[in-house]
């Protein structure tokens, strides 16, 4: 779910949301200087931060928050010579852009959700338009939302937004931050979590949300994913979450790993934990049993079926017996995604070297013994080992997916990598391009 200049005067807690592992010196830098759109298409070097679509018929259209809020034609996206346009930012003119830097965008309700960060005054500010108004000429194109819950008085801001496909109507989550607020009688940064679910989203007032989900109190990474009878999944860093919306729950790093009684602390996944924190989270209903899949991103991938923790092979995360653990992936492992692709039901894994595959279902039989693997070690069912080995996706850092089933286009998004295509060529192999 991509590297010094004025973003070092953020302050270190907003650093520690935006950095990845592999380019600590955050994520802003890469965003403001690669926002450009060269050679009739996207930046290479592009951080690709989320993608969605919107529209039907002629006018479905796919956006990509990388930098700039990009967009393109659905019917145009296997045309090299349509270019990718993108939107004004909010307080542009007609003759120069303003220094607003896209940092998430999600469609809500026919709407598009924005958070965009500015370079001038590092404040942050969540934005809303109509989708279908989306265009790359008009100055006039955002509306601040105005949250009643946020405390601007004390400095809270938006940070992150994220969809949960709840039922009937989805689920805005709104991730902020208090920098510099006082806790205990000390200096700390605070975490909160909001959610809305309306039919239709309201914003010529005040938006009120449903209520504060809870107080997270480690920022990094964040994703939310719910089951099918909508209990709620959240990640934010190193802690773990479920529960209903205003009662969620923290889950103990212990209660996943079953570690307590490991010999040395060199030897818990829990110590790992706190290295990295979690890389992302998916839930996954095989018609009775609702399955969670976790990474870490120090390379563990578990899997939880409502009862138990295991890894991705189906053995204990912590054998108390043997004191031992299953060996880590060689990897660092960002978001992963649920794809379903003619029967096969595939788990996609963000690497910082290429993507991972794990195939959980297949004609509608769970597989529980399926092992990981990189599509130049084995088989892929999105091309052949030639062709993944023979480009750079092989060796990109990718953090996220975006699946359209309508059309089988699969995007991976990297990290300073640009933003891969997966499509059907006319021979019917599947290729990779760099959009």
């Amino acid at each position: 779910m991509k590297r010094i200049l004025t973003i070092l005067t953020l302050i270190s807690s907003v650093l520690l949301i935006y950095s990845c592992p592999d380019n600590p010196t955050g994520m802003f830098y890469s965003l403001e200087e690669e926002i450009e759109i060269a050679n009739g298409s996207l930046d290479d070097a592009l951080t690709v931060r989320s993608m969605g679509k919107f529209g039907t018929g002629t006018d479905e259209t796919y956006f990509a928050a990388a930098g700039n809020l990009y967009f393109k034609k659905t019917d145009d996206i296997e045309s090299s010579g349509v270019v990718w346009n993108y939107a004004k930012p909010p307080g542009s003119t007609e003759s120069e852009n303003s220094n607003y830097i896209t940092y998430e965008a999600i469609l809500l309700n026919g709407k598009i959700f924005a958070v965009y960060y500015d370079t001038d005054t590092t404040e942050h500010h969540l934005y809303s338009c109509e989708a279908s108004s989306l265009s790359a000429d008009s100055v006039s194109l955002w509306t601040e939302v105005d949250i009643n819950q946020l405390d601007s008085s004390a400095g809270e801001y938006v940070v992150n937004i994220e969809i949960a496909d709840t039922t009937p109507n989805q689920t805005l989550f709104i991730y902020t931050i208090t920098p510099n607020a006082t806790v205990g009688g000390y200096s700390t940064s605070v975490y909160n979590v909001y959610s809305y679910t309306a039919p239709v989203l309201d914003i010529t007032a005040a938006m009120t949300l449903t209520e504060e989900l809870t107080e997270i109190t480690n920022g990094g990474t964040f994703d939310v994913d719910v089951e099918s009878d909508n209990t709620f999944w959240l990640i934010s860093g190193i802690r773990l979450y479920t529960g209903a919306t205003g009662s969620l729950s923290e889950i103990s790093d212990t209660a996943v790993f079953d570690d307590t009684d490991a010999g040395t602390d060199d030897e818990k996944i829990s110590d790992l934990l706190l290295n990295q924190g979690y890389g992302g989270l998916v839930c996954y209903n095989n018609g009775s049993t609702d399955y969670i899949y976790l990474t870490l991103k120090e390379g563990y991938i578990l899997r939880y079926d409502g009862s138990s923790w295991t890894d991705a092979y189906n053995t204990d995360i912590y054998s108390s017996s043997a004191d031992t653990y299953p060996d880590p992936l060689d990897l660092d492992l960002y978001d992963v995604e649920l794809v379903t692709f003619g029967d096969e039901k595939v788990l996609l894994f963000g690497t910082n070297s290429g993507y991972y595959e794990l195939q959980i279902e297949s004609a509608g039989t769970m597989n529980t013994t399926a092992e990981i693997f990189s599509p130049e070690d084995s088989t892929s069912l999105f091309c052949t080992k030639t062709h993944y080995t023979s480009i750079d996706l092989s060796n990109a850092v990718i953090t996220d997916f975006y699946y359209d089933s309508d059309y089988d286009y699969l995007f991976a998004l990297g990290f300073n990598n640009g933003l891969w295509f997966n499509y059907e060529s006319s021979d019917s192999s599947r290729l990779w391009a760099v959009e």
